[in-house]
């Protein structure tokens, strides 16, 4: 076996900081955070005792944190559908050449040209109850699902 070059020593010298800092900021805070998930410890004590599964039955058993979780699996649903949907639609319709190319590029582009800001308003407006006479928003039907729609504007703009 060959002797280290110069550029393989500088090249390990220039990763072994990333590396040290990926292993302790990252796999280090997974490692304290799953050991402090399982002790006694809380906002008003330090408590590092092992505690076992009962802080994830006592979370789990919250009613709270049951509809937080659901709002977060179907968010996470629509949205992820929503994106794949509209971006292979998108992307099938850029690909073919279809009569009026030009003017379904110049609307595929628009969103890009949107501020956020002006998004946001726009949002703002549709989600606010006190604005709109009908108050769609009210009874939470499309309420969770129209915000997966206002965070894809703010990923494809």
């Amino acid at each position: 076996m060959r002797g280290l070059s110069r550029d393989r020593v500088v090249s390990i010298a220039l990763l072994v900081p990333a590396i040290v800092a990926v292993a302790v900021f990252v796999y280090g805070m997974i490692g304290w955070t799953a050991w402090v998930s399982l002790s006694k410890a809380n906002d008003l004590s330090f408590d590092m005792s092992f505690n076992g599964l009962a802080n994830y039955q006592s979370i789990f058993s919250n009613i709270r944190f049951q509809l937080d979780l659901r709002n977060t699996v179907v968010f996470t649903f629509f949205f992820v559908s929503i994106s794949l949907v509209v971006g292979l639609l998108l992307a099938n319709l850029l690909d073919r050449r279809i009569r009026g190319e030009v003017v379904f590029r110049s609307i595929f582009l628009f969103p890009l040209a949107i501020s956020f800001i002006v998004t946001g308003v726009v949002w703002k407006w549709l989600l606010t109850p006190h604005v709109h006479a009908k108050h769609w928003q009210k009874d939470g039907t499309y309420l969770l699902p129209s915000v997966p729609v206002s965070q894809l504007n703010h990923v494809t703009s």
